[in-house]
């Protein structure tokens, strides 16, 4: 992240999606005090997180309420919320930066000639 906000990128969209999504929009939450970087929230519905754990459930409330901005594609879980929030969040930004380079945002900004940045994550074991 740091690298990023280093070469100027000042704007950050995020799913807040359980695991890297929401480890990444808490990374730029807490470097906005030393950086004029904002998080733009995109959540597939508003319910996304219902089902998670208390911890995590908390620490995406707290992003939430910090964040620049936040949408939502719908209000209630539907087929499509999740591969429609990705589209929006992939049209929007002007790379996408992921752990899952064979995932749907990934093919999405493949083909519509976005750069993707696959980080490779630490975090699949630790949630």
């Amino acid at each position: 992240m740091s690298e990023f906000i280093g070469c100027g990128v000042t704007d950050f969209v995020c799913g807040c999606e359980w695991g890297f999504s929401l480890f990444c929009a808490e990374i730029i939450i807490g470097m906005q005090g030393f950086n004029k970087s904002q998080l733009h929230i995109i959540s597939p519905h508003e319910n996304q997180p219902i089902l998670w754990t208390d911890e995590i459930r908390d620490r995406y409330y707290y992003v939430h309420v910090r964040a620049d901005s936040v949408r939502f594609i719908s209000r209630k879980y539907h087929d499509d919320c999740y591969r429609i929030c990705d589209k929006v969040i992939v049209d929007e930004g002007a790379m996408l930066f992921t752990d899952d380079d064979g995932g749907f945002a990934a093919q999405y900004a493949g083909i519509n000639d976005k750069p993707v940045v696959v980080c490779e994550s630490m975090l699949r074991n630790s949630y």
